[in-house]
């Protein structure tokens, strides 16, 4: 079967354009960013008889009518983009050492165990009330990271013995 465009399929876009797709990249994302594009007046030519995702298919020069085909296309213009993003370790995000990360994973690190706790006086000064092991204080970073450089940028999992056998690449696995 080729995977050449039908030429029932005519050319229907007038002049250059660009998508965006917001959120995760798949063959829905890009289809629907596509066919609001197509739909603004201007973008095509007038009565043109084909869908969207006909025009798409063409673009793409791939048939339409191929089971799977366009999406597979669309499935290896998102892998690229995903590849070609800005990527930053993990360790970034929490401003700790590897050991701390693995700790962490392993469900035994300090954010794992902290339970905020208030000392009494205790250095004769007048200071009452010291708080300890609070996460929200400790764990800071995190919510800094998510705020500026995390909102951009793809965060690479950490190369760890606990992900050697999750069938998911998730962040938690319950292998």
């Amino acid at each position: 079967m080729s995977n050449a465009p039908s030429s029932e399929i005519l050319d229907c876009i007038s002049g250059d354009f660009m998508l965006e797709v917001k959120g995760y990249c798949s063959y829905t994302a890009l289809l629907s960013s596509f066919e609001d594009w197509f739909a603004e007046p201007g973008n095509a030519i007038a009565d043109c008889p084909n869908s969207a995702e006909e025009q798409l298919a063409r673009l793409l020069n791939v048939n339409v009518n191929a089971t799977g085909d366009l999406s597979d296309e669309v499935h290896s213009i998102c892998s690229g983009a995903f590849q070609n993003y800005d990527k930053v370790p993990f360790k970034t995000s929490t401003g700790a050492d590897e050991r701390f990360v693995e700790d962490y994973y392993k469900g035994n690190g300090d954010w794992n165990e902290q339970v905020a706790t208030l000392f009494p006086e205790y250095d004769g000064a007048g200071t009452r009330n010291k708080e300890t092991m609070l996460l929200k204080r400790d764990a800071k970073v995190v919510d800094d990271f998510h705020n500026e450089e995390g909102r951009h940028s793809i965060v690479e999992l950490p190369d760890l013995p606990n992900f050697e056998t999750c069938e998911m690449n998730a962040g938690k696995c319950l292998c």
